[in-house]
């Protein structure tokens, strides 16, 4: 199975890249995201039996996704339920208070609250982006607030 790897919603390559080291090739991309020109990633592994170069899937159902600065970014995840919605969710830190929504995170024009807890770096989200590549879920110390349902 392969992953692609889409950049501000517009341009997409395969992920990893033939040659290219998974972890400096995130982290890299992750932080020189400066929220105009670098702004937004979207990961996701294509169908069964296709190819990168078969085409670009319009609608993955299921993906990782971030935008924001290199310091301040907001990660978002669509999984299958056992009820066969899709839930669009924004992920946190597990255990910690959510409190207010009071973190502004910006990007080309854009912007979202979200609680302290679901503001994360470059390298942390990089991280979160690795493990759901890796494992095609989240780390155990992450939780999950819905969004919307599909």
């Amino acid at each position: 199975m392969g992953f692609v790897l889409e950049t501000n919603g517009r341009s997409s390559s395969e992920f990893p890249r033939h040659g290219d080291d998974p972890d400096e090739m995130l982290r890299g991309f992750f932080s020189r995201m400066d929220g105009e020109r670098l702004f937004a990633f979207l990961l996701y592994e294509l169908p069964a039996g296709q190819l990168f170069g078969d085409g670009r899937v319009l609608n993955p159902q299921e993906f990782i996704q971030c935008a924001g600065t290199a310091s301040a970014l907001t990660v978002e995840v669509r999984e299958r339920e056992d009820s066969g919605f899709y839930l669009l969710s924004t992920v946190g830190r597990a255990g910690d208070d959510n409190g207010p929504k009071d973190v502004e995170i910006t990007w080309r024009g854009s912007s979202t609250s979200v609680h302290r807890a679901e503001q994360w770096t470059s390298d942390e989200a990089a991280e979160l982006f690795l493990t759901y590549w890796r494992t095609r879920s989240l780390p155990d110390n992450t939780s999950k607030r819905p969004l919307e349902r599909l």
